[in-house]
C-alpha cells in the first residue's frame, strides 16, 4: 500500500453494514478488517473481468470515540457492452469500530453483498477470519432499534406465498404510516426486507442502515456511533413488524416440504444474483424427491435437478438430499448437503449445486406446515388477529332540544320509514334521528369526527339518501372557505336487541356490505352522478344548519349541488358504520381481546370483518370508523 493522501476530505454516504464480535477487537485487528475488506472487493472484481488500481490506505484514526481505518482505489471494470473496455471509478471502504461493535461503509453499494457472503462462514475454512468471525445483527434486534419509535414511511415486501395470478409476488409501500395502511389479511404473508422511517432506512435482510450524505468524517462517525448505541440498546429485544410474516429462527414444527422453485427475479439483490437467478430460471429445473438422508428432520427433502437446455448432454439430471438449518452467527438458512456421487461434470448442473450450497437466498421452499423459506428466512404466515382501534364509543342519548332521550339502539329507522317523524316527533328514538341530532351539536359530531351543522348555512351539509341505491344513508359534506373539503359515507343498523349484546360478527354483515359495496362512489365527481336526481327529491332531507323540531330541513338543493361539483381532488373521505351492537363493556372483556389465549370467536370474526372493510377503505383514501355503545 501506498502511504494516504492526506490532501482528500471523505465525505462518506450514511449506509453502512453492522455486525457484532464475540469479543473486543483491536487496533490490529481494525487493519486487518479493513484490508479484509478490500481484498474480498478485489477477488470479486477479478472474477469479473476487472481489478483495483491506485490503492491507498487510510490511517487509523478516532473520530467521535469511533475507531475508522480504511482504503480508497480505483476500480476498473469492463462495461457489459464491451470486454476489451475499463470503466475506471473512485472507490472507499471504511471500517469503524467501537468495543466488540464493527460497521462496514463500501462506497459502491453493489460490494456490500460481497462482504456479507463472507461473514460467519468457518473461520478455519476462510481466507477472510476476522471477518468470519463477526456475526449480523438479526431483522428483530434492527427492527427494534431502528423502526420502533417513529412511523414507518416505506416498505419493501417479498412474498413468502405461492405465486399466483391474482396477488403480487412483491411490492413497494410508501405513505406516511405504513403499519396503519397494512392489511392484516392480504399482507400477511409478505416478509419485510427493508424499511424505512423519516430518520433512517433499515436493510433487514442485509443487517445493514442508510441515513444521507455525511458532511466528514466526523458526521459519518457520530452516525456509527448513535446506530451502535441503538444495537446496544435493542439486546433482549425482539420488536416485530406489524401484520407481517414471522422470522423463525428454528426448524422445529417444519414439516412436510411441497414446492421447490428458484425465486422470482425481482426478489434478488444485487446485479451478480440477478443474473444467475435468470440463469437458473432459463436452464435448470428443481423438483422434490423422496427424502433418503440420514437425518430424522421432518423438513428435510430431496431435490432432483434437471438441465432444461435444449442442446444434447452426457448427463442431464443429478439428485442431493437436504437438510434446511438456520447458520446461527448469520441467523439464515443454509441447505445442508453432500455432494452427490458420482459428481457431475456438467458445467450447468456444478452451477446448480454451487448456488444452492453459497447461495440458498435465490430459493423458496414451501411447507404445509405453512412455513417459508425465502429470501434465505424461514418465515411463517398466520393472518393475525389484531386489535381493531377505530372505535367511537357513543352514548346513543338525544342530547338537543328533545333532552335526554334515550334512542332504542335496535331501530334504525323511525316506524313506517316516515322520515318527517324526525323532526315532527319529539319522542322519535330511531338511530336516524339520533344521528341527525348528534350533527346538530359540536360535542356529538366531534364524537363521530365530523363537523357540525352550523347557524350560518355556509359549510356543513347533511343529506338522508335512504332508499333502494342509495349511497349511503346519510351523505355529510364538509366544504370550508379555506382547507381541504370533507366527504363522509355514513351506514346505518340497528343492534339485534336492546338486552344482551355480545361481540359477534352477524349483526355487522349487511351493514358492512353496504359500506364496502358503496366505495366506488367515494369521489366528489362520482358522487354527484350518482345522487344528482335525488338531491332534488324534497322527499329526500337536506339540512346545513342545526336540526330544530317542528322546523323541516330547508337546505338549499341547487347550492348543495353546486358544492358537490366544486370540490376538487384535495378531499378527506371517511366512511362511518353506525352500529351499537358492542358495548365497550363487552368490547373490554378478556376473553374478546386478540392476546387472549383462545379469543372468543365471534370477536376474531368481528374484527376480521371490520378490517376487510378497513382494508378496502384504505384502498380509495379513505378512513373507517366504527361506532359502539358507551
Amino acid at each position: 500500500m501506498r502511504t494516504a493522501n492526506t490532501q482528500i476530505s471523505p465525505k462518506p454516504y450514511g449506509a453502512f453494514l453492522l455486525f457484532e464480535a464475540s469479543t473486543p477487537s483491536t487496533h490490529k485487528i481494525h487493519r486487518e478488517l479493513a484490508d479484509e475488506v478490500l481484498k474480498c472487493i478485489i477477488e470479486k472484481l477479478e472474477s469479473a473481468g476487472g481489478k483495483v488500481s491506485r490503492s491507498q490506505s487510510l490511517p487509523l484514526q478516532t473520530y467521535s470515540g469511533v475507531i475508522l481505518v480504511g482504503h480508497y482505489f480505483v476500480s476498473k471494470v469492463p462495461p457489459t457492452w464491451e470486454s476489451n473496455l475499463r470503466n475506471s471509478v473512485h472507490e472507499l471502504v471504511l471500517v469503524g469500530a467501537q468495543s466488540n461493535q464493527i460497521a462496514v461503509y463500501t462506497s459502491n453499494s453493489d460490494y456490500r453483498r460481497t462482504v456479507l457472503s463472507k461473514v460467519g462462514n468457518p473461520a478455519s475454512l476462510s481466507p477472510y477470519p476476522n471477518l468470519s468471525a463477526l456475526g449480523k445483527v438479526n431483522s428483530a434486534r434492527l427492527t427494534s432499534a431502528f423502526l420502533q419509535s417513529g412511523p414507518l414511511n416505506a416498505m419493501w415486501l417479498v412474498g413468502t406465498h405461492k405465486s399466483v395470478h391474482v396477488k403480487p409476488d412483491s411490492k413497494i409501500l410508501s405513505g406516511k404510516d405504513l403499519a396503519l395502511a397494512l392489511d392484516p389479511l392480504g399482507d400477511s404473508t409478505y416478509l419485510a426486507s427493508a424499511a424505512r422511517s423519516r430518520a433512517v432506512g433499515v436493510s433487514l435482510r442485509g443487517s445493514g442502515i442508510w441515513t444521507t450524505s455525511c458532511r466528514s468524517m466526523d458526521d459519518f462517525a457520530l452516525r456509527v456511533s448513535d446506530a451502535f448505541s441503538k444495537i446496544r440498546s435493542s439486546r433482549g429485544t425482539a420488536w416485530r413488524l406489524p401484520v407481517l410474516a414471522n422470522e423463525i429462527d428454528s426448524f422445529s414444527g417444519v414439516a412436510d416440504p411441497f414446492d421447490f422453485e428458484v425465486a422470482p427475479v425481482e426478489f434478488v439483490e444485487g446485479v451478480a444474483n440477478k443474473r444467475l437467478a435468470i440463469d437458473l430460471h432459463h436452464s435448470v429445473g428443481f423438483r422434490l424427491a423422496n427424502y433418503a438422508g440420514a437425518s430424522t428432520s421432518p423438513s428435510c427433502f430431496g431435490l432432483e435437478i434437471e438441465i432444461l437446455a435444449p442442446q444434447p448432454r452426457t448427463t442431464t439430471t443429478t439428485q442431493v438430499e437436504i437438510e434446511p438449518k438456520i447458520d446461527a452467527p448469520l441467523g439464515s438458512v443454509i441447505f445442508d448437503f453432500d455432494d452427490p456421487t458420482p459428481m457431475p461434470a456438467d458445467p450447468i448442473l456444478s452451477m446448480a449445486l454451487g448456488t444452492l450450497r453459497t447461495s440458498p437466498d435465490l430459493f423458496r421452499v414451501f411447507f404445509n406446515t405453512g412455513h417459508t423459506i425465502s429470501s434465505g428466512v424461514l418465515a411463517l404466515s398466520i393472518p393475525k388477529d389484531r386489535d381493531f382501534t377505530n372505535w367511537r364509543w357513543i352514548n346513543f342519548t338525544k342530547n338537543g332540544l328533545v333532552g335526554s332521550l334515550a334512542v332504542k339502539v335496535s331501530k334504525e329507522k323511525p316506524e313506517q320509514n316516515d322520515l318527517t317523524k324526525i323532526w315532527t316527533d319529539p319522542n322519535e328514538d330511531s338511530l336516524f334521528s339520533w344521528f341527525v341530532d348528534a350533527v346538530s351539536n359540536a360535542p356529538s359530531a366531534a364524537a363521530l369526527d365530523l363537523k357540525p351543522l352550523n347557524s350560518n348555512g355556509e359549510d356543513v351539509w347533511l343529506f338522508c339518501d335512504d332508499d333502494a341505491g342509495e349511497v349511503a344513508d346519510f351523505v355529510h359534506v364538509y366544504c370550508p372557505a379555506t382547507g381541504a373539503p370533507e366527504i363522509a359515507l355514513v351506514h346505518m343498523k340497528g343492534a339485534s336487541t336492546s338486552g344482551n349484546r355480545h361481540m359477534v360478527a352477524g349483526p355487522f354483515e349487511v351493514v358492512c356490505g353496504q359500506a364496502a359495496k358503496n366505495l366506488r362512489y367515494l369521489d366528489a365527481g362520482t358522487l354527484v352522478d350518482k345522487i344528482v336526481e335525488r338531491i332534488h327529491d324534497a322527499k329526500r332531507p337536506l339540512w346545513n344548519v342545526p336540526h330544530q323540531q317542528n322546523i323541516p330541513p330547508d337546505g338549499d338543493r341547487d347550492r348543495f349541488e353546486n358544492v358537490l361539483h366544486s370540490i376538487g381532488a384535495e378531499t378527506t373521505y371517511r366512511v362511518i358504520v353506525v352500529q351499537p351492537q358492542v358495548r365497550k363493556a363487552e368490547f373490554l372483556l378478556p376473553e374478546n381481546q386478540p392476546s387472549a389465549t383462545n379469543p372468543r370467536l365471534g370477536a376474531v370474526q368481528l374484527r376480521t370483518l371490520l378490517f376487510s372493510v378497513q382494508a378496502a377503505a384504505h384502498s380509495v383514501g379513505a378512513t373507517f370508523l366504527v361506532t359502539g355503545a358507551n
